[in-house]
């Protein structure tokens, strides 16, 4: 018997397009969170990419704005995993998880290559408008909307699942406050509170809130309009 049995085992949030969601001792709703939003915004960059005018240069201009805060978001994300999660991971699961979670991690560098490639394209998305560096940014954002989405899918299926089966509640609420809360400068709280939330289904917002705390219950009642407002605005070509 490993120590998370010792613990009461708990369902697991469900979110649009997540993979799976194993069963047991830990809460993982903000990793899942994570994900959904994400998921979310390769969505709404994937179809935007193909759908906004070429002379439509505020709107480049400010999607160029928000990719740099989901790709630091998701940056942010996958240095607290490599930090903080696998490293604690890697000493008690046997030889075939390890391989699967060093192949996860692997992965991180194609990503971050991929945003990279992304960031490039929106900057010469600019004024003037380029056509052939219009159809290179597309091919990347699809590109890279596959393979993160891949790679999310094997986290939600492999990466948890371990989590589940060999940490406690109390190993992973210190890794979560180590690697995941405190490493957050307090200024990218505001930008990233709303950023998580955005289009979460409201049971499950409302019921995330009631655990977070009243400091992040704030920034989301303080940033949300706002949020929202610039939401449509950068997305506007979007059918």
């Amino acid at each position: 018997m490993n120590a998370a049995t010792l613990h009461t085992w708990s369902s697991q949030v469900r979110l649009p397009g997540q993979a799976a969601a194993h069963p047991g001792p830990i809460d993982l709703t903000r990793v899942y969170l994570v994900h959904h939003a994400v998921r979310r915004d390769l969505a709404a960059f994937t179809a935007a990419v193909e759908t906004t005018p070429l002379d439509a240069a505020v709107t480049w201009l400010a999607l160029g704005s928000r990719w740099q805060l989901f790709a630091s978001a998701l940056r942010r994300h996958h240095t607290a995993e490599d930090a903080g999660v696998r490293p604690v991971l890697r000493p008690l699961t046997d030889v075939p998880d390890r391989e699967v979670l060093d192949e996860i991690e692997a992965e991180h560098a194609t990503i971050d290559d991929l945003l990279a490639d992304c960031t490039a394209g929106f900057e010469r998305l600019a004024p003037p408008p380029d056509v052939g560096a219009h159809a290179v940014l597309v091919s990347s954002v699809t590109r890279a909307t596959e393979l993160i989405g891949a790679h999310l899918d094997r986290e939600e299926r492999e990466t948890l699942r371990i989590l589940q089966e060999v940490l406690t509640p109390e190993q992973w609420a210190q890794i979560e406050e180590t690697h995941f809360r405190s490493a957050v400068p307090p200024a990218e709280v505001v930008a990233l509170v709303p950023w998580l939330l955005h289009q979460v289904p409201g049971p499950i917002r409302r019921d995330h809130l009631a655990r977070a705390g009243r400091t992040e219950h704030l920034v989301w009642l303080a940033t949300r309009s706002g949020f929202t407002r610039r939401e449509r605005l950068v997305f506007a070509h979007i059918g």
